[in-house]
């Protein structure tokens, strides 16, 4: 099976190395041995070609293919090379890998990464070579003599030199601020907002960069609050989302006790549209709650526009 691997992967490309786990690069191993017993294609047939030719040679002195043979250095008849665990003993050619990663963002240790694995790859395939991206196109140099001088501090790294073109002394510093909680953190972000626009600094402007979606529910929820304006890059907002909206839509329903109101009108018509009817057996299963929702909610009357 796995010389069908090698004869399907000639070439291997490995993304984000510094999270992968060890289950990971055993089978990364595996895929990148080249045992001369399975060569690649492309090889067989001029392999093939080469038997040909000696075994020609051999039917016509049998004496001459023997004594060629026994000079044979031995490290060439029984190669020493060793292969992983339970890999028989074939000597490795040339292999054809690119992994590409960084050993200063490996975060996810938590879940069985190792970066180890990225550390001895220089070790585990002899001659490969490590080109270091140390130059940065969207960070100013003190953001990046920032995070330099605190990852320096990590233990067992290649080590780079960050830089930038745009060195340019005016740009503001890096100011740390340690909050408790996400809404602290929130908070102190629209104080600054608000101190910039009396500053007739313009909204569009600034921005807020986060890991994760989620973390921007702390910063939403601050923003109604002083009224800013906002946008979300990359997804809508937290309370127009479709299961939010429905959600909000059926608790108005339930406060209100079924008057007529325009706003539990309207929340009714959503709740009882958004709802799935009994037909999709997913429903009752995995949303019963929704499915009770509907039950109550298609016999009251209907909202007028």
């Amino acid at each position: 099976m796995l010389k069908d691997y090698h004869r399907k992967f000639k070439y291997i490309l490995v993304d984000e190395y510094q999270d992968t786990n060890t289950a990971q690069y055993m089978w990364l191993r595996l895929l990148a041995q080249r045992p001369r017993s399975s060569p690649l294609e492309g090889e067989v047939s001029a392999k093939r070609t080469e038997g040909v030719a000696a075994e020609g040679t051999a039917q016509s002195s049998n004496a001459k293919a023997s004594s060629t043979a026994a000079r044979t250095p031995p490290d060439r008849v029984s190669p020493g090379h060793p292969p992983l665990k339970g890999e028989g003993n074939p000597r490795s050619s040339a292999v054809n890998i690119c992994c590409v990663g960084d050993d200063d963002q490996s975060i996810y240790g938590w879940r069985g990464a190792e970066v180890d694995n990225i550390l001895r790859f220089d070790k585990d395939f002899p001659g490969a070579t490590i080109i270091r991206l140390e130059r940065n196109y969207r960070s100013t140099a003190h953001i990046l003599g920032a995070a330099s001088h605190l990852i320096a501090h990590n233990e067992g790294r290649f080590g780079k030199t960050l830089f930038t073109d745009r060195d340019d002394p005016e740009d503001d510093k890096v100011h740390v601020h340690a909050a408790w909680d996400s809404e602290e953190e929130a908070r102190a972000i629209g104080e600054a907002i608000e101190a910039y626009q009396r500053q007739k600094h313009n909204l569009n402007d600034m921005a807020i960069l986060v890991r994760a979606s989620f973390q921007m529910r702390a910063f939403e929820d601050r923003f109604i609050t002083l009224g800013l304006n906002y946008r979300v890059i990359g997804g809508p907002r937290f309370y127009e989302r479709l299961e939010i909206r429905d959600a909000l839509a059926f608790f108005r329903v339930v406060a209100n006790g079924g008057e007529t109101l325009p706003s539990s009108a309207s929340s009714m018509c959503r709740s009882a549209g958004s709802a799935k009817p009994p037909s999709a057996r997913s429903t009752t299963r995995r949303a019963p709650c929704a499915y009770r929702c509907w039950r109550q909610l298609r016999h009251l009357p209907k909202a007028t526009s």
